[in-house]
């Protein structure tokens, strides 16, 4: 039999298998739709999740099938930051968002067990400048505009600002990237995979990278983080107290390296003490306890 023939079969039988648990009730979990995906099934996919019995620690499905009001989220945190001005490109419609992500999860059903693994996925609208570090800096702006009572200045380090490029010429929003990235607001120290041993934060730096770049993903970015942070301080409640209202006020989220490590110490992100969103640095060679990792699940959407 045609090879081709046998993958149509092994995918129609397995959206059968999907069909039937969603009908019996039988609980449904990642594992079982990532061997869908790895298969080929062409069905509705998320239709099927919506439907199923899945139980509540399986975090990637329960994604899943809340991604429509994730979508909303993110299109939220967008809109009360205002970060979409005239000559940018619109961000994708919901449902061209949405397809990008299941499209790639469909040649990465990998990266559904990654968000599986993540204790609180995040899913993002991330804008694409013509110029990133000026870019960022329309970010950091967009941060400093909308500050709650209370929230100082976003700070980024003098040091960040050169290697960043943060000018402050004029800039677009040229492209779009769905992301979705480890939200959770503390990550305890326990739980971060890679440390102890008496690792300094290169070497947990470098793991981290290692294990990114062995399973398709990203370390969280600057403009990644920055969204984070917009979003967890938009969706707190009023009377959250302001030493609590950012991501990260007891730990530091090491952030991708766009100098590629030759800048001698490792970019961080943090709710300051100072009562702000922080883009600073951590020297190689100090100890790691503090460091966090989220890892993103990046997708370009085609225009």
């Amino acid at each position: 039999m045609d090879r081709r023939i046998q993958e149509a079969q092994r995918a129609k039988d397995y959206e059968q298998v999907l069909l039937g648990k969603v009908r019996t009730g039988e609980e449904v979990t990642t594992s079982t739709v990532v061997q869908a995906l790895q298969v080929g099934v062409k069905g509705d996919v998320l239709a099927l999740i919506d439907q199923a019995n899945v139980p509540e620690t399986e975090e990637g499905l329960q994604f899943l099938r809340q991604l429509k009001q994730h979508d909303k989220e993110a299109r939220a945190t967008l809109d009360h930051y205002e970060l979409v001005q005239e000559g940018d490109v619109a961000p994708p419609d919901m449902q061209a968002a949405l397809k990008a992500l299941m499209d790639h999860l469909q040649v990465n059903p990998h990266h559904l067990e990654a968000i599986n693994n993540m204790h609180r996925p995040v899913y993002q609208l991330v804008p694409v400048y013509d110029h990133e570090g000026a870019g960022f800096r329309r970010l950091v702006n967009a941060i400093d505009a909308h500050v709650r009572e209370g929230q100082g200045e976003t700070y980024v380090r003098p040091q960040l600002q050169n290697v960043w490029e943060m000018i402050t010429e004029n800039t677009m929003i040229v492209d779009w990237q769905v992301v979705v990235t480890e939200g959770k607001k503390e990550l305890a120290e326990k739980s971060t995979p890679f440390l102890g041993n008496g690792k300094n934060v290169l070497d947990v730096y470098t793991d981290f990278k290692s294990y990114c770049e062995q399973q398709g993903l990203q370390l969280c970015s600057k403009e990644s983080y920055s969204l984070l942070q917009m979003q967890q301080i938009r969706q707190s409640p009023s009377d959250t107290l302001i030493e609590e209202l950012g991501i990260d006020t007891k730990g530091n989220t090491l952030l991708s390296d766009d100098d590629d490590g030759n800048m001698h110490s490792i970019p961080i992100g943090a709710w300051d003490r100072s009562l702000v969103v922080a883009f600073s640095v951590e020297p190689p060679g100090n100890p790691s306890e503090r460091m966090r990792f989220r890892p993103s699940v990046v997708v370009k959407v085609q225009k």
